[in-house]
């Protein structure tokens, strides 16, 4: 029992000093609707951003215009943050889409190295298998959805660009390198991931 306490107390440090070194690097950020993109599609990514307030479209362009397949929205209510440039900043890729704030949004970013350099730690390993499943399915593959969707209306279009030639590709959550500690999230929402009515849920 000795034994077990003492791994359950080196464990929780360990966690606590991850949960310090995360949350002395944000930093705030805000953002308005007639300004600049959170993110832009195809361009490097300098840091990961986690939306505390406000709403965030998610689109790609195509034939020199831009669509919008997915809002996040964050409320008082919402418990999760939702974070942006998380997956491809640790696989080091460019952004897939464009993130645009459709009002005013409040935000926390961290710094590239600086996000790195956290998820190295044993407690961020822990994490990088669920970050892989959460941009698959809530926004890569229901982004891949609705842009085919767009495409097949454009068909005839000989300016046509395929999206996943400049992005980070399909993400497997499945052979994702060094992730340990997943806990998967419960059958509800996962159909609720798959859904496709999520994808009705565009910007007015």
């Amino acid at each position: 029992m000795a034994i077990l306490q003492v791994e359950k107390e080196n464990h929780d440090e360990k966690k606590r000093q991850f949960l310090v070194d995360f949350v002395k690097n944000l930093e705030p950020r805000f953002y308005l609707p007639n300004g600049e993109m959170i993110q832009e599609q195809y361009e490097e990514i300098f840091e990961v951003v986690f939306i505390t307030k406000g709403t965030v479209g998610v689109g790609y362009r195509l034939f020199s215009e831009v669509f919008f397949g997915r809002k996040i929205l964050m409320t008082k209510h919402k418990k999760v943050i939702s974070v942006i440039n998380d997956y491809s900043c640790l696989q080091d890729k460019c952004s897939e889409f464009l993130y645009k704030p459709v009002d005013r949004v409040e935000a926390l970013a961290m710094r590239k190295e600086n996000f790195n350099e956290v998820m190295r730690e044993n407690e961020g390993k822990k994490l990088k298998k669920q970050i892989a499943r959460n941009y698959k399915y809530i926004i890569q593959e229901p982004m891949y959805e609705h842009r085919e969707e767009m495409v097949s209306r454009f068909q005839n279009r000989i300016d046509y660009i395929n999206i996943q030639a400049y992005g980070i590709g399909l993400v497997n959550v499945d052979k994702q390198p060094n992730f340990n500690g997943y806990v998967p999230t419960g059958e509800s929402e996962n159909r609720m991931l798959r859904s496709r009515d999520n994808q009705n849920n565009l910007l007015s």
